[in-house]
């Protein structure tokens, strides 16, 4: 503005000015002071102060711009912006710019903005929280020449841009027009000529300098510039300059006279930053104390104060109405004894008035913090000059915590067959609360497939819960019948086809929102588990991630549930369990089939942490009280009167069993029917079930108890077999059994070819082990496949004392292919006894088979290098089932021996150029070995044996100094029709004695091992336990070999005691028929040292055989006899043993 005075009356307009600016200058926003160049560092000293009207608020477009006035600095060049845009002005009038860590301590009456960024000084960009912009990033006002203003403009000013392109003093950029100019004041060095200010009032150094407006000299450069009071305009008496501040922060003085203009001020100090300048009245506002922030408040929490106050005394009273914008809070006005949300406050003097506040202590599920305000307006006045009706008062802000919990309760994400309409979701809270902004959001956290990203929005806006504190949140047509205290929301977002929650590892959030969140919005853009997507001041309530195994995730919300194999389908909370966001405040797992609406779970595919026989209970309270022990899956077989039963417990942790109503029941009636199970009470809570087969099969038997209004379910797999040979015993959790340990007449200890577990089983009853021991980590395995070492391949073992020995076969795989972990012997220390025993893992040898080869190759035994063809049997790519393979299956300690130990071999048959005895090497040094870890050479072998089984292998051998027992059979994979069938033999244990056959009946066996050697003397009647591999078995007529059963409690071997029998030559084996001309010669398969006759006939069927003469006594394995005289039409042959 300007005005058209005459100098002559200049002094007296500046007095009316500032007589002015006294009464009603505090309604117009001004510069109060700037310190920009205090002694020493810059930072953290300066600071900048704005007047105006108490507690108004700036208007948007409101700056404060610093503006470069040296002519090396290009003037007009834009070099600090202030955004004020919607600041408020303290109850005082005032509003304080402060650095980082400044030591001013301004009156709190005033507005204060310090920086807290992470930037120094006023901080810069997005660093600064005062919103300050420096030209190159600084962080400090510019020091003279420089000009300030305080502006309002709809074009925000950018630093660096040029107001006075061609430095001539006068703004010509297009975008100044737009600045309304509040105030404006330019301060020059000593420059001189090229230096210009452009304020309505310039403190001029150097004449030289160009300025308009009003212009005051100095001798001088400015480092300090304030106005003199409570003033308004540009009149030089309006305006202070100074240099030579003396004192040191924040405890400033004005420099002397030669220094401060107008000079009266000199000498005075800067002690009045937030209040007027030098002495001025204050200015008539209404203060809040504190006056900035928020009081943080909780729901059933302790209350907060603050105070209100007039910064001048009235004239009359004045009458404030205090009212809460929403049903958030409530003050009070009377120091606690009543609370309100509306009330009248009188004020007639300065005195500050306390207001409590507290919280609402609703029943509102909602976001938190909330934002509450208390407002505040003058009702009425009787000081209308300087309180007037209207006048402007910030609210009170509260942010207030709220204590409303929600939970979620249960999810059924992955229902069996089809999701929808099965899915749901549960969340308990306190009966009768409202959901105001609660959703559950479905979030992405599979590491490979964007995490954070919101798959599902999922709202219970508005919902209430029930009575039971539980609301169920279902598809439209979902088939649950809920308890009549829960609330049901129907939610169409579980309706689509196909489901709506993710089959796949993702997080659940229940989260309060103080605005929705977006399907597809990305919550955590740096995949780094923080959810910087979701708004301020939302809630996490509670939340848990279900993970597919095997996967890498983000549990959001930190409560992975996750299972050894496959995805969670549903997960419950134990009701005892309140803490959010916690893995152990569920129980969890996959759902028994076949239906959608399965509540019960399989109690083979959950948690570490399980309630057995807790079911899903959508719209109840979930029950966890009643339950059961753990029944794992059981396997029967038709005609067993040995059959496992299962025993089992019931607890209730609530009340007794009196009341207790149990029932079983078969999926499957064909297999088992439910009259077959029988339910016996064998103690408090303990019940035992007896299951009796009639069919071959699978079945799922659920046991249901009840109790005082408590249910328990659970259900166990069930599969039954045929008995096949009569009399046999059936032992489960493995197929594969190869060897045994007799440890007395009840028990015995195996060994499986499929893994490395040693398991101990009955010998007089069917079931399980009730024993096992894995020593898969002690036999230093290389040789993995998916994770997992490959298996040993078990086939033997022998026992010295408490010495219990193993061994691996030392054979390829069945598809010809290397396996290092197969060549292991290994020694046990056994102790205890019965079913109490210890099994110490002792030491292990490794180059067994090696050095078996290189005994073979460097003529170890005597019969020329190379002999047995071991080094071929062991090569790459040879069958370790045939007749030129290499497999060991038999071990036996030598008759009376303590250190040499019979090695058996399943193959080679030997030798390579016929193929007709079993191998035995002795170990000299076995036991001493097989706990040495020794290296390769260690073993010591003594003369072979070489033992005519009729062509068959070792498929086990025991025995002591009084004998020994052999189970012989095929090298082949599959056994067939004599000779590829087995035989059991009797054998002294003498190398040069010959075994002996016997008649013994193995049909519908499959005999891997001897129990035990039978008492002496040993007589036809003897009985031996032998035990089967049924690996290949198919026993519940689904073509699935027993190996390869899923439930592993379903895989099983048996066990048959059979009669020793009679001994008996083996049948001789016819090999060929050749003719040559009216002759005929043929060729059997007999024994060294047995009489054999050839008879024929030459009609079948007919009558009478007649005898070729000459009987033949074999003189090795193959004998062959010449019929001198066939006819020309046929004959038939057959040899006998006379």
């Amino acid at each position: 503005m300007k005005f058209g005075w005459k100098r002559a009356g200049a002094a007296m307009a500046e007095a009316i000015l500032a007589w002015l600016a006294g009464m009603n200058g505090h309604a117009q926003t001004v510069i109060n002071e700037v310190l920009f160049n205090p002694p020493g560092t810059d930072i953290p000293h300066q600071y900048v102060e704005i007047r105006g009207q108490p507690n108004a608020i700036l208007s948007q477009g409101t700056y404060f711009v610093a503006v470069e006035g040296d002519l090396g600095g290009n003037p007009g060049t834009v070099q600090n912006v202030f955004d004020l845009s919607g600041r408020r002005l303290g109850g005082n009038g005032l509003l304080v710019l402060l650095q980082k860590t400044n030591l001013y301590n301004p009156a709190p009456g005033a507005m204060i903005l310090t920086q807290t960024g992470g930037d120094n000084g006023f901080g810069h960009g997005g660093g600064s929280t005062v919103g300050h912009r420096g030209e190159d990033g600084r962080t400090d006002i510019e020091g003279p020449s420089v000009t300030f203003f305080l502006i309002q403009t709809t074009n925000k000013p950018s630093v660096g841009e040029d107001l006075d392109a061609d430095n001539d003093g006068t703004p010509d950029a297009p975008w100044f027009a737009s600045w309304t100019i509040l105030d404006s004041v330019g301060l020059l060095d000593n420059s001189g000529a090229g230096d210009v200010a452009y304020g309505a009032i310039n403190f001029r150094r150097n004449a030289g300098a160009q300025a308009g407006g009003v212009i005051v000299s100095v001798s001088f450069t400015p480092s300090y510039v304030a106005r003199t009071g409570n003033t308004t305009g540009s009149a030089a008496n309006a305006w202070l300059a100074g240099d030579g501040l003396g004192g040191s922060a924040p405890n400033w003085t004005l420099g002397d006279h030669s220094q401060t203009v107008p000079a009266e001020y000199a000498g005075l100090g800067l002690d009045h930053l937030g209040r007027p300048n030098f002495g001025a009245p204050d200015l008539p506002g209404i203060l809040l104390i504190p006056n900035q922030g928020e009081l943080g408040l909780a729901e059933g929490g302790a209350f907060a104060v603050y105070s209100i106050a007039l910064n001048t005394a009235p004239a009359g009273l004045v009458t404030l109405q205090l009212d809460t914008t929403t049903g958030q809070v409530e003050f009070s006005l009377d120091n606690g004894l009543t609370y309100t949300n509306q009330a009248l406050l009188v004020l007639d003097s300065t005195s500050p008035v306390a207001i409590r506040v507290r919280a609402v202590d609703d029943n509102q599920v909602e976001a938190s913090p909330q934002a509450a305000e208390i407002l505040h307006t003058v009702a009425a006045s009787l000081d209308p000059v300087n309180y007037p009706v209207g006048t402007p008062i910030p609210p009170m802000r509260a942010a207030i915590t709220d204590n409303d919990t929600l939970l979620l309760n249960e999810l059924k994400v992955n229902p069996p067959g089809t999701d929808q309409p099965f899915e749901f979701i549960e969340v308990r809270g306190q009966a009768g609360a409202l959901l105001r902004g609660v959703f559950l959001l479905v979030l992405e956290s599979d590491l490979a497939d964007d995490p954070g990203l919101v798959r599902r929005v999922i709202s219970m806006e508005g919902a209430t819960l029930g009575g039971n504190g539980l609301l169920l949140v279902a598809a439209t047509n979902h088939p649950y019948t809920s308890a009549s205290g829960a609330t049901v929301l129907l939610a169409p977002a579980l309706s689509v086809e196909g489901g709506a929650l993710m089959n796949k590892s993702a997080s659940f959030l229940l989260v309060a929102l103080p605005s929705p969140v977006a399907e597809g919005a990305d919550l955590d853009q740096g995949n780094n588990g923080a959810l910087e997507g979701l708004p301020d001041g939302s809630r996490i309530m509670d939340a848990v991630t279900f993970v597919e195994a095997g996967r890498q995730v983000i549990a959001y919300g930190g409560a992975p549930l996750a299972l050894a194999s496959g995805l969670p389908d549903a997960a419950a909370r134990f009701p005892n369990q309140t803490a959010a966001n916690t893995a152990n405040a569920w129980f969890y797992g996959q759902l028994l089939g076949p239906g959608g609406e399965s509540a019960e779970f399989d109690l083979s595919r959950v948690g570490a942490i399980f309630p057995y026989g807790a079911l899903m209970t959508p719209g109840a309270p979930n029950q966890t009280a009643l339950t059961f022990s753990l029944i794992k899956p059981v396997c029967g077989t038709i005609g067993d009167p040995t059959n496992p039963k299962v025993y089992f417990t019931l607890t209730d942790t609530e009340t007794n069993l009196a009341l207790l109503s149990l029932g079983a029941r078969s999926f499957n009636q064909l297999v088992v029917a439910d009259s077959q199970l029988v339910l016996t009470p064998v103690a408090q809570g303990q019940w035992v079930l007896t299951i009796s087969p009639q069919g071959v099969g699978y079945s799922s038997i659920t046991l249901s108890a009840t109790n005082a209004g408590k249910t328990a379910q659970i259900s166990f797999p069930y599969a039954a077999s045929d008995m096949g040979r009569p009399g046999g015993l059936f032992h489960s959790g493995a197929a594969d059994a190869s060897t045994a340990i007799p440890l007395d007449e009840s028990w015995m200890l195996v060994g499986d070819d499929e893994n490395q577990v040693l398991r101990l089983y009955s010998r007089t009853n069917s079931g399980p082990p009730v024993w096992q021991t894995n020593m898969t980590e002690l036999l230093g395995l290389t040789d993995i496949e998916n994770g997992t070492p490959r298996e040993v391949d078990i086939e033997a073992s022998t026992r010295v004392g408490n010495t219990i020995f193993w061994v691996g076969a030392h054979s390829h795989a069945n598809i010809a292919e290397l396996r290092t972990n197969r060549s292991r012997i290994f020694a046990t220390a056994l102790s205890g006894a019965g079913t109490n025993l210890i099994l110490t893992y002792l030491g292990r040898y490794d180059y067994l088979k090696l050095d078996l080869v290189n005994w073979d190759v460097g003529n170890g035994h005597g019969k020329g290098a190379n002999y047995y063809g071991l080094f071929a049997s062991t090569a790459d790519g040879v069958d370790p089932k045939s007749p030129e393979g290499f497999n060991i299956e038999g071990l036996a300690m030598a008759p009376g021996s303590q250190t040499t130990a019979y090695l058996a071999l399943r193959a080679p048959i030997v030798p390579p150029s016929n193929r007709t005895h079993a191998l035995i090497v002795p170990v000299l040094n076995f036991p001493a070995l097989a706990a040495s870890t020794g290296p390769p050479g260690s073993a010591q072998f003594g003369p072979p044996i070489e033992m005519d089984l009729f062509g068959r292998g070792f498929r086990s051998l025991e025995g002591d100094a009084n004998g020994y027992l052999i189970i012989a059979g095929t090298p082949l994979n599959i056994p067939g029709p004599y000779p590829n069938d087995f035989k059991l033999f009797t054998w002294t244990g003498q190398p040069n004695d010959a075994p002996v056959q016997r008649d013994t009946d193995l049909s519908g066996l499959n005999p891997e091992a001897i129990v035990a050697l039978p008492p002496l003397p040993w007589t036809p009647a003897s009985v031996i336990q032998l035990i089967s591999d049924n690996g290949i078995k198919d026993w519940y007529g689904d073509g699935t070999p027993a190996k390869f059963l899923p439930v592993r409690e379903f895989r099983k071997f048996r066990s048959d005691v059979v009669s020793l029998g009679n001994a008996t030559a083996p049948a001789p084996w016819l090999q060929s028929v050749v003719v040559n001309n009216a002759s005929a010669s043929v060729t059997w398969r007999g024994v060294q040292g047995f009489t054999y006759r050839l008879q024929y006939r030459d009609q079948l069927p007919g009558f009478g055989w007649t005898n070729v003469p000459g009987d033949v006594t074999a003189t090795g394995p193959y004998s062959a006899k010449t019929d001198p005289s066939v006819p020309a039409v046929r004959r038939f042959y057959r040899v006998v043993i006379p």
